[in-house]
Parts: C-alpha cells; sequence; structure tokens
C-alpha cells in the first residue's frame, strides 16, 4: 500500500464541486495529495474543501472555458504547493435535457460544444506544470465522454 502514497504531490481537479469531482480530489487526498478544487462557483467549492482541511486543499473560482482564468488558478496552485503531480479534467456542464435541436438558443449550444471539445486542450497551462513520471502519460477520457455524456447532441434525436 506504501506505494500509492501521495504526500509531497499535488491533484488538481476541475469540475470539483461535487459528485465525480469532489471524489476525485478525495480519494487522492486520503492518500496523502494536496488537493486544488476548480469550479465556477465559489459557494459549491466551500464544503468539499471544508471536508479536505484548509492546510492541503485550496479551492479556487475558474471557468475552464476561459483560459486566462484557468491559467491564473494554475498559477496560483504552483504558487501554494509548489507544482502539479496530476490533473483530473473533469469539468463539463449541465445536461441540457429541456433542450431539442429545435428549441436550443444560440448561447447555450455554443456553450454546450465549447465545453465538450474544448475542455482538454485548455488545460495545456496545468499539463506543463505537471512533475515526474505522469507528465509523459496524459489521460483523457474522452471516448467516454461521447458516449455517456447528455451533451451528446446525437442523442437528442
Amino acid at each position: 500500500m506504501a506505494r500509492y502514497r501521495l504526500t509531497g504531490r499535488t491533484v488538481l481537479v476541475t469540475g470539483a464541486t461535487g459528485g465525480i469531482g469532489a471524489a476525485c480530489a478525495h480519494a487522492p487526498h486520503a492518500r496523502g495529495a494536496d488537493a486544488v478544487l476548480l469550479g465556477r462557483a465559489t459557494s459549491s467549492l466551500s464544503a468539499p474543501a471544508r471536508r479536505l482541511g484548509p492546510e492541503r486543499a485550496l479551492p479556487l473560482t475558474a471557468d475552464v472555458t476561459e483560459q486566462a482564468a484557468l491559467d491564473e488558478a494554475v498559477a496560483r496552485a504552483v504558487h501554494r504547493f509548489g507544482g502539479l503531480g496530476v490533473v483530473f479534467a473533469n469539468a463539463g456542464t449541465a445536461p441540457a435535457r429541456q433542450a431539442t435541436p429545435a428549441t436550443i438558443d444560440a448561447a447555450l449550444f455554443e456553450h454546450i460544444v465549447d465545453r465538450a471539445l474544448s475542455r482538454h486542450a485548455r488545460l495545456r497551462c496545468p499539463l506543463r506544470q505537471l512533475e515526474g513520471e505522469g507528465r509523459r502519460r496524459p489521460l483523457a477520457s474522452a471516448p467516454a465522454d461521447a458516449v455517456l455524456s447528455e451533451e451528446d447532441p446525437a442523442k437528442w434525436g
């Protein structure tokens, strides 16, 4: 079990306000990692950050569709913890359950497509900050996202 200790590593999780994102921060934190929690709503980051504790958790408000905000959050994380060991690109958007291609407005459609297609590309800043072996093995869940996501326009009919 000792080989799975993450003491001295920092985990950055996008979409860390709850659910899968909060779990992606909690699991490595329980093994000793510091956690950087990114989300769009400061109020939604409070509870997950409180559970992890102020010494080893840093909640930061940032929207992954805004490169400048993401770059600033990464800079603050690196300043606080000294580097990044792991990046979980978990951010998404709420499913457009009430929308159909005929009723969705252009702004919402653009937001969904932008988040679905660009969120991993915008993480180039935190990926450059990765330390150690992990920087050579980036993971992405794009295939699962395309199959499982309610954001997939093909599921709309």
